[in-house]
């Protein structure tokens, strides 16, 4: 099972793990009810729907959701999601959400991708990392090539009407 409640990662700034249903709370909420935060984001629910998500998603073989939480203050940041993980062909589909605007612009993304995308690739021997990012999402677009990502098509990934471009980053270029 991927979802191991022990699981944390580490980065420099920061540690991942699996996200619990307690950690849906207030703060969790106004990041996805926030109009700035929110912008890019498809998904806005209360707080009895976000925790009946986030139940359902850890429960599932091929999910890893995670919570990001800051080393100094063990404050939670946002969540990074790999949805679903094709063990099979060796991809995963990612989303991710840094929540707490006084994180924005420091990095984060780049680390947190970089230390997860490790880890799938030792544990699991993903290859390949796969997102849709809207076009008008400039400053996720900027992280996400600094993290090695580039601009392709991808058969695992619905092509959206909606402006969404694809994203691809191979795990053995973190490594280089």
């Amino acid at each position: 099972m991927i979802n191991n409640t022990n699981l944390v990662i580490n980065s420099e700034r920061f540690y991942l793990r699996v996200i619990k249903v307690d950690d849906v709370n207030k703060r969790y909420g106004d990041w996805l009810s926030d109009p700035i935060s929110s912008k890019f984001i498809t998904m806005k629910s209360d707080i009895k729907e976000l925790k009946e998500y986030v139940r359902k998603k850890i429960a599932k073989q091929d999910t890893l959701f995670l919570a990001i939480h800051s080393v100094i203050n063990k404050l939670h940041i946002g969540n990074i999601k790999y949805e679903p993980i094709d063990f099979k062909n060796k991809y995963a589909l990612m989303g991710i959400l840094i929540g707490d605007q006084g994180w924005w612009g420091k990095g984060v993304a780049s680390e947190i991708i970089t230390a997860s995308a490790k880890y799938l690739k030792d544990k699991y021997f993903i290859d390949e990392i796969i997102l849709g990012v809207k076009e008008t999402n400039t400053s996720a677009i900027k992280a996400y090539k600094k993290t090695g990502f580039g601009f392709c098509s991808s058969k695992y990934i619905e092509q959206n009407k909606d402006s969404s471009l694809t994203m691809t980053l191979k795990t053995k270029s973190l490594y280089w």
